[in-house]
């Protein structure tokens, strides 16, 4: 899926169509990034200052090592896979296991909860 923020819009991908999980996997991250951004406008907590300078210096799909290293990124794939798993008792995982681990690293920071 893809945010569009100008818009206030999340177009999802179509080749997620099929797959009801993905689809809501990718929903679910994507509406983290909305709540992030508005976080980063409200609030001037540290965790705001760093989600504001990563959105500001985005790295995009063509670094997608550096994309997924990111803190924003690193919650929003946290947040829908806490919350498949909670709501919807769905276990999903990202496919890169070294990426997973990292997910499962930040889970258990408790950054996710803090603003430090």
């Amino acid at each position: 899926a893809r945010l569009d923020v100008k818009e206030q819009v999340i177009w999802p991908n179509p080749k997620n169509q099929n797959d009801k999980v993905e689809l809501l996997a990718s929903l679910l991250h994507e509406l983290e990034h909305m709540y992030q951004i508005l976080y980063v406008a409200n609030f001037d907590t540290p965790k705001a200052k760093r989600w504001k300078k990563e959105l500001d210096n985005y790295i995009g799909g063509e670094d997608p090592v550096g994309n997924l290293l990111q803190e924003i990124e690193l919650d929003a794939n946290a947040f829908s896979q806490i919350v498949l798993a909670s709501d919807y008792g769905i276990h999903y995982e990202h496919q890169d296991p070294i990426i997973q681990e990292l997910i499962n690293r930040y889970i258990k920071s408790g950054k996710m909860l803090n603003d430090d």
